[in-house]
């Protein structure tokens, strides 16, 4: 195989679309498409998705490329996968999936997991996972299908993730990698294996879980069948890839000192660390990162982007384009420093772990404006991450900038607002698609294309250019910031005492 002709194929499934995109051995996107797929919500609190729709999506956007340029399928040397964490997909023992994936946002597990917090208790789960208990987890998710249908239970032959599930379509496998094993909450941290005090506690069998390999560990070969579905040849490696926590990759932080932003359907704050570093508060999640020797610590919180999209739908703008130009009368509202917008449309992960919690507008007048409340949803979402930048601080976590993806929705007022809000510079980076990214340098690792992931990312990352918070705002931010810490800490034991 020659490396200067092998191009990589990366199918990265988010909560919303699938993307399958075609990089150059130098990391440049040759071509890519989306195709989205369905939510499904039967119950309240529920969320599922078609595992059998994940794929005809996949292959669905995959032929199109292939239609734009005939020739390019015939270049690609090597293919990963990521996708989704916390999704649960139950299969067979056809390995054919058991009804629709459990995705996260899924609620229905709240009392298995505080069951299971009764019995082994926060500190020690929080100890040997790395994370919290919650009902997005896939322990929790088990233990509820244990309880409450049990048919399913009984006739699961093998739990996946939404990754692994699709790469297992392609090349047969039955295995997964660190990030996803540790976003099930059945991992032992430490120990780097599945753990025998969470899976006593679930109720499952380790031969129900899938093989731990390395992320850029070659997992197999594309089988004859699936390589029809997707337009491409036999035969072609495939690495073992990683969770969309792989966006850290893509990002370029392989190194203290840096942290990043996604904001998508669901919005986090990470950064990189030199050693396992646990958070006392229980408030931010540790997982190993995929460079030996250094962990990923951060937080998420579950509305972003959907909160930010459910806003922009409901005030009547065409679009997220149209919305920015709310930000033009920042600070001209009459009463715009009292309006507050918090956005825990699906409850709430970090830093307070609150799955009954809504969002809000506090401070409501009849001076306010919709694009008073349009700013004040786009603040809001801001200050839900400056809480865990924040979180990070406290714990002595260097962040010099934070790293932000190449967007066509990157408005420089956007920018400003966010650089503001967390006092600290933005790096733009140089893709727009850093968990893509993130998955072709694992690609790249596993057939030698890099000689390490340290290589990989100093050749496909960098920063293009950074945005300096204005001092004066980011004073006039901080009092903001300091209203919405208040109104969200009155907001959560109303929550509380209500449902």
């Amino acid at each position: 195989m020659k490396k200067a002709t092998t191009n990589i194929f990366v199918l990265d499934f988010g909560l919303t679309n699938c993307k399958s995109v075609v990089f150059s051995g130098g990391g440049k996107i040759l071509r890519s498409t989306t195709a989205s797929y369905k939510s499904y919500t039967p119950f309240p609190g529920y969320l599922e998705q078609d595992p059998e729709q994940w794929w005809q999506v996949a292959c669905q956007a995959t032929r199109s490329l292939w239609e734009a340029d005939p020739d390019l399928s015939k270049s690609i040397g090597v293919i990963s996968v990521t996708g989704q964490m916390h999704s649960l997909v139950c299969l067979d023992r056809r390995g054919e999936p058991i009804g629709k994936a459990i995705v996260l946002g899924d609620q229905r597990s709240i009392e298995e997991a505080n069951f299971l917090v009764r019995e082994l208790e926060m500190q020690q789960i929080y100890q040997i996972t790395g994370a919290r208990m919650d009902a997005s987890v896939p322990a929790a998710k088990i233990h509820w299908l244990k309880k409450h249908a049990s048919e399913i239970h009984r006739k699961v032959d093998l739990y996946l993730g939404c990754k692994d599930y699709i790469r297992k379509r392609l090349c047969g496998d039955r295995c997964t990698d660190p990030t996803d094993a540790c976003a099930t909450s059945l991992y032992d941290l430490q120990n780097r294996c599945w753990s025998a005090e969470m899976m006593k506690a679930v109720g499952i069998d380790a031969d129900k879980l899938p093989e731990i390999k390395k992320s850029a560990e070659l997992a197999g070969t594309l089988l004859r069948i699936p390589a029809q579905a997707l337009g491409l040849k036999e035969g072609i490696p495939i690495v073992i890839g990683g969770g969309d926590d792989v966006s850290v990759l893509g990002s370029g932080i392989i190194a203290p000192g840096i942290s990043m932003e996604n904001i998508g359907t669901t919005g986090a704050i990470m950064c990189c660390s030199d050693r396992p570093l646990y958070d006392p508060n229980m408030a931010l999640e540790l997982y190993p990162h995929a460079e030996p020797g250094l962990w990923v610590l951060g937080g998420a919180i579950t509305t972003a982007g959907s909160a930010l999209a459910w806003v922009t739908e409901s005030l009547k703008y065409r679009d997220l384009k149209e919305a920015f130009s709310a930000l033009d009368s920042l600070g001209n509202s009459p009463d715009g420093e009292s309006l507050i917008f918090i956005p825990h449309l699906r409850g709430e992960r970090c830093p307070k772990w609150e799955p009954k919690v809504r969002a809000a507008w506090i401070g409501l007048s009849s001076t306010h404006t919709r694009s008073d409340l349009m700013v004040a949803a786009f603040e809001g979402v801001v200050f839900a991450l400056r809480l865990i930048v924040d979180r990070l601080a406290d714990l002595g976590v260097r962040q010099e900038f934070i790293t932000v993806r190449q967007r066509s929705t990157n408005d420089e007022r956007w920018l400003s607002l966010r650089s503001n809000i967390y006092g600290l510079p933005l790096g733009i980076s140089n893709t727009s698609e850093p968990s893509a990214l993130g998955a072709m340098a694992l690609a790249g690792v596993g057939i030698g294309l890099f000689a390490n992931l340290r290589e990989a990312l100093v050749k496909l990352c960098r920063v293009e250019r950074k945005i300096l918070p204005n001092e004066e705002d980011r004073a006039g931010f901080r009092q903001r910031y300091l209203t919405y810490r208040r109104d969200q800490s009155i907001l959560l034991p109303l929550w509380q005492n209500r449902i």
